[in-house]
This record gives structure tokens, sequence and C-alpha cells, in this order.
């Protein structure tokens, strides 16, 4: 599938030595880009803080690769009363230097973020709540960009940072064992996707059918990521769908949703089901926000509705492959 327009490749903030790093040396054997090149686009209060962009890219097929200079927390802790400050700081950087491409072009729909700093010394879950309140407060004012898509290199450190990312939106885990219902349904969904049904799936499916099944996997179950990733799964059935159908699909999921109702085709009780999953989806993207509604998140009870709904989208889906 094709990139995020926009890569984020971090480093140290030592203008002594050139930029280096794991993702960066990854960068550099993948796609061939040229950091020696870099130009400055945002610089910080603190002259050794920056964002660059690259004008070679190599094969990177999206649209920038931004290089950003991040002190490490002893630096940090050397020069800055909070430590966090420069990392905020940093951040400033790089968001700032995308407000001023956007006046360049309107491309710049998403973002490729390794989970940045992740080792140079700061702890996860102050780490995390910086950078979520830097990424939220830029979706919400961008002109252009609806996604800011973090990533590890580092696949050790992915329960660490899901275990952190959780706290920190405060999340709710499940323990569904204690719940007959729903560890029924876990189970019979796991039984799908690790059968070998699910590999007549598009690829294009992998990442979003991993994530159910690795949080599926486990005994306490991550409520919110599940419905995230359901709603994720939910806007590729309905996109398959319309095209499917000789339609183009247009705009979000909701648009999506009512062009295949309005064809229809597809049973009344599947689209409440694909309905169910959006508002699933969205309640658990937006878990840490106030709002006027009751109850004002999801709760552990709402599991079982969750996974009967997702569920029966799976078997749809598959049985639709089949026909």
């Amino acid at each position: 599938c094709a990139p995020d327009p926009v890569l984020v490749v971090p480093t140290h903030a030592n203008l002594e030595y050139r930029p280096d790093g794991q993702v960066l040396s990854r960068v550099e054997r993948t796609y061939g880009a040229d950091f020696h090149k870099a130009e400055v686009v945002v610089t910080g209060r603190s002259g050794f803080i920056a964002t660059y962009r690259l004008p070679n890219r190599g094969s990177f097929s999206g649209n920038e690769i931004l290089l950003v200079r991040i002190p490490g927390k002893r630096d940090a802790d050397r020069f800055a009363d909070d430590p966090l400050d420069f990392l905020s700081e940093s951040l400033w950087t790089l968001y700032g230097s995308l407000a001023a491409l956007e006046l360049r072009t309107n491309k710049l729909t998403s973002l490729a973020m390794p989970l940045l700093a992740g080792t140079r010394g700061y702890q996860v879950q102050n780490l995390l709540k910086v950078i979520l309140n830097h990424s939220l407060e830029w979706l919400r004012v961008s002109r252009y960009m609806n996604a800011v898509n973090f990533y590890l290199t580092d696949s050790e450190g992915v329960k660490q940072w899901n275990t952190a990312m959780d706290e920190v939106l405060g999340r709710h885990s499940v323990d569904s064992a204690h719940r007959a219902s729903a560890n029924a349904l876990r189970n019979e969904i796991l039984s799908v996707l690790n059968g070998t049904k699910i590999n007549m799936l598009p690829d294009s499916w992998n990442e979003v059918v991993n994530e159910l099944r690795v949080s599926l996997q486990s005994k306490v179950i991550p409520l919110e990521r599940v419905a995230v990733a359901a709603r994720r799964l939910t806007e590729l059935i309905v996109s398959w769908q319309l095209v499917e159908m000789g339609d183009v699909p247009k705009g979000h999921l909701g648009p999506r949703l009512d062009a295949l109702k309005a064809k229809k085709i597809i049973a009344p009780w599947i689209l409440a089901h694909l309905e169910c999953l959006k508002l699933f989806g969205n309640a658990a993207a937006h878990s840490n926000e106030d709002v006027s509604y009751d109850p004002p998140s999801l709760r552990p009870d709402d599991l079982l509705g969750l996974l009967s709904s997702l569920q029966r989208v799976l078997e749809f889906s598959i049985g639709k492959l089949k026909e």
C-alpha cells in the first residue's frame, strides 16, 4: 500500500555531529534518502532544536521526509527546568514545519511518526503525553492532515507502548474470562483470524487484522484498541463493497455507509452492525475528550456488543469473498 505522504525521522540534537539513529539508518537503506543536504524549515528557541526537510527523498513515494532534532533526556536535564519542554519544542518545530508546507500543497493528508525519543532516556508514559497532546492539537488546526500514525521500529517494545497509550488515553481493559458470552465471541473471532479463510482477504487488510488478532489474544482485552481497529476494518469493508458495486468511495466513513445503504443490496442488519462498529470506534478514538452525552465513554459492558458486531461483519466479509 502507499506510504503516508509525510515520514518523520528523529535524530540527536548535537550540531557537531551528522544526523544518525536507528530510524534514519533504515530510511537510508530502504529509500536511499540523502540526509546530508537537509534544508531547515523551522528552528526552535534553542538553536540546536529544529526540523528539516529532505530535497532528495530517494525512492520514497510520499511527499516529504522531515528530520527532527530531539535532545536526549540527559541534555534536557542540564539545560531545562522541565526536560519535557525540549521535547515539546522539537514537536513544535515539526508541526510548525507542516503548517508552512501546507501553504504549498494539499497532499499532506497523513503522517508516519516513530514514537519519538523512545531510546533517549524519557519515560514512555511522559513521552506519550507530550506527543499525543501536540499531535491532537495539530490535527485540530491542520487544513489537510487527518491522521498521525505512530509506529515502532522495535517490536519488543509494542506491549510497553500499548500499555502506556491505554493509560494516557484513559482506556479500559476487560478480562473476558469473567464474561462468558464475550469470551465465547472472542474465541470465535480468533478462530476466524487464525484460520485459513482469513488469507482470502486483501493484503491491504493485514495490518488491521493483525492488530485485532494481537489485542484479542490478550487475556485482558484492550476495549478501545479493539474498537478503533474494528472501525478501521469497517472502513475497508465499506470501501471494498462500494468498489465491487461499481461506485467510487467518497468522503469519510459516514457518507460511504450512506452510499452503501442507498444501494439496497446489503441486508439492513449487516449495515446496522457496520454502523455500530463505526460508533464504537468513534467513541474509542475520543475517549479522553469532554462530551455531553451519557455515558461519556465506552464501558466494559460494551465489549459484548462490540464483539458481536465484529464477529458478524467478519463472517459476512469472508462469505462475500467466497461468492
